[in-house]
């Protein structure tokens, strides 16, 4: 429900709509293809069990993608300098930059970091140093492009569980109760879920998540 919710709450202010129509366990219809979401669909969309996951029938307007996600590195390189000291060198630094926009991205994953940028921004700015550590960890004479993408991979989206719990977990400042806890010390398996649907990753990758 936390995720839906920031999802009826994003397309309030952007264009989210559905690409399929959504269908619940027992397959009614719920909402027709072509519908505009909205947070006056929430409680239609939460009173059921869908019959696929509400990421796999959407498409958000201005996605992530492989531009945005070079993009927002950039942005970051200039506000941490010291993520910028990890490749000194331009061609290092520009190398990575291209692995890093030719990631896979699904569409779910694709509408995910866009909620991740449009709602959580210092999560999707974590997200995308942490890529760039990953860069940065297995950078070598040796490695492959393929295994510096796979890395990258793995700290982009180890922390996409984060977007389906309580938004109070991402208060550092908050005093969480048991039950919060346990929701935070899930997320990890929450992404590991999340990225196992993708094929497009490999075991590698989810074990490392």
């Amino acid at each position: 429900p936390h995720f839906t919710k920031a999802v009826v709450a994003l397309g309030d202010r952007r264009a989210i709509v559905a690409h399929q129509a959504i269908f619940n366990a027992q397959g009614v219809k719920i909402v027709e293809k072509g519908t505009r979401i909205h947070t006056g669909l929430y409680e239609k969309l939460t009173a059921h069990r869908l019959q696929t996951p509400i990421d796999h029938a959407l498409t958000a307007e201005d996605p992530v993608n492989g531009m945005r996600l070079r993009q927002g590195m950039q942005a970051q390189l200039l506000q941490h300098a010291f993520y910028a000291r990890m490749a000194p060198q331009a061609s290092v630094r520009d190398t990575w930059l291209d692995v890093l926009e030719k990631l896979p991205l699904p569409a779910p994953i694709s509408l995910q970091l866009t909620l991740a940028r449009e709602s959580q921004p210092e999560l999707f700015g974590h997200s995308l140093r942490a890529a760039w550590t990953m860069a940065w960890l297995v950078s070598g004479p040796l490695n492959l492009r393929f295994d510096l993408g796979m890395a990258m991979a793995v700290g982009l989206l180890h922390d996409l569980g984060m977007l389906h719990l309580d938004p109070a977990l991402l208060d550092l400042h908050a005093t969480l109760d048991r039950a919060q806890r346990r929701q935070l010390y899930s997320h990890p398996i929450l992404s590991t879920a999340l990225i196992e649907r993708h094929h497009e990753y490999p075991k590698e990758v989810v074990r490392a998540i």
